[in-house]
């Protein structure tokens, strides 16, 4: 018997998302991007791939895989996606999964906004998760109050933003000033009441306010911040998580590097590594390593605030185990 021949090779389509509950059945379920590619495909195989990560939302289905190839050349020149995502509340469980190497800024997926006013990411569905891309607000408008990646539940719910994941990622240059108020969150993640939230394994350089969350629709809960490298020079950064809390449990920052020195941006408003808020609020900080040389993570520390209502254990600065955490 000959060989039979396989039109997208023997591995084909529906093996590529095998590591990911066979992205959810993958009939109609995985979608691919390339922005190297001469014409603006139907994104449902690689050889017809969508140009831009917003032409495939658009066309994908809920609970879709987005496969994005990254944009390379010959000479090793840095080569940039410029578009401004919008998940939808009616395509909840879309995952975007850059492919290669994202450990720096001239391989991997690149992404940086289109719009320099606005968002590079706004998330209005449950369930989206991000991996293994840089995101970037480079080209971007210094301080209006925009976000890297917005995750903010409103009162009308028109945006679900529960279930969120961000691993694997790089995310750099956020260049607002960290802040919150009663409808938003401003950071390189600015969070609103979005519970069940899982920011794991990423790299956040050069971000004036890392992760800031408040409650925008209800408490927050379930958040967990873990394994991830905050750094950038101390003068580029303003602090690095800011929680805002009220009843919230099962807060957990765990297993963190906080880099480069403690945030002393020019001025900034807070100048932590962490900064939690909110009297009744528990959880647990755990883990962590600050690049300091003073031990003072208290409910009024000049490193860390973290609330006596808060467990808190093996952290750790340039001398030793951090007595007041």
């Amino acid at each position: 018997m000959g060989l039979t021949a396989f039109p997208n090779g023997i591995l084909a389509t529906p093996m590529v998302g095998a590591g990911r509950l066979a992205d959810m059945f993958q009939s109609g379920n995985i979608w691919f991007v390339d922005g190297s590619a001469t014409s603006n495909g139907t994104g449902t195989t690689p050889d017809g791939a969508s140009t831009s990560i917003s032409a495939a939302i658009t066309v994908a289905s809920k609970d879709a895989t987005i496969y994005v190839k990254p944009r390379t050349t010959t000479a090793s020149a840095q080569t940039y996606y410029a578009d401004n995502l919008t998940i939808p509340i009616t395509k909840p469980n879309m995952a975007i999964v850059g492919c290669g190497n994202t450990t720096g800024a001239s391989s991997g997926v690149q992404l940086k906004p289109s719009t320099v006013t606005d968002h590079l990411i706004t998330v209005n569905g449950a369930g989206a998760t991000f991996e293994n891309m840089r995101l970037t607000l480079t080209g971007g408008t210094a301080d209006v109050d925009k976000c890297i990646i917005n995750a903010v539940r409103d009162t009308g719910t028109t945006r679900v933003v529960a279930d969120l994941t961000v691993r694997y990622c790089r995310l750099e240059n956020d260049k607002s000033h960290p802040s919150y108020s009663g409808t938003n969150a401003v950071a390189a993640i600015g969070l609103g009441s979005a519970n069940y939230v899982v920011i794991e394994h990423n790299v956040f350089s050069q971000c004036l306010g890392g992760i800031v969350s408040q409650e925008t629709n209800g408490t927050t809960r379930d958040l967990t911040i873990r394994g991830n490298i905050f750094g950038g020079l101390p003068a580029n950064r303003d602090v690095d998580i800011w929680l805002s809390l009220s009843a919230s449990y099962n807060i957990n920052i765990m297993d963190n590097v906080f880099a480069d020195g403690l945030p002393n941006h020019t001025g900034g408003g807070v100048k932590r590594f962490i900064k939690i808020e909110g009297a009744t609020a528990v959880g647990l900080v755990s883990g962590n390593s600050f690049a300091t040389t003073t031990d003072s993570f208290t409910s009024a520390g000049s490193q860390a605030i973290i609330p006596d209502t808060f467990f808190v254990g093996r952290n750790y600065f340039n001398n030793g185990l951090c007595t007041g955490a």
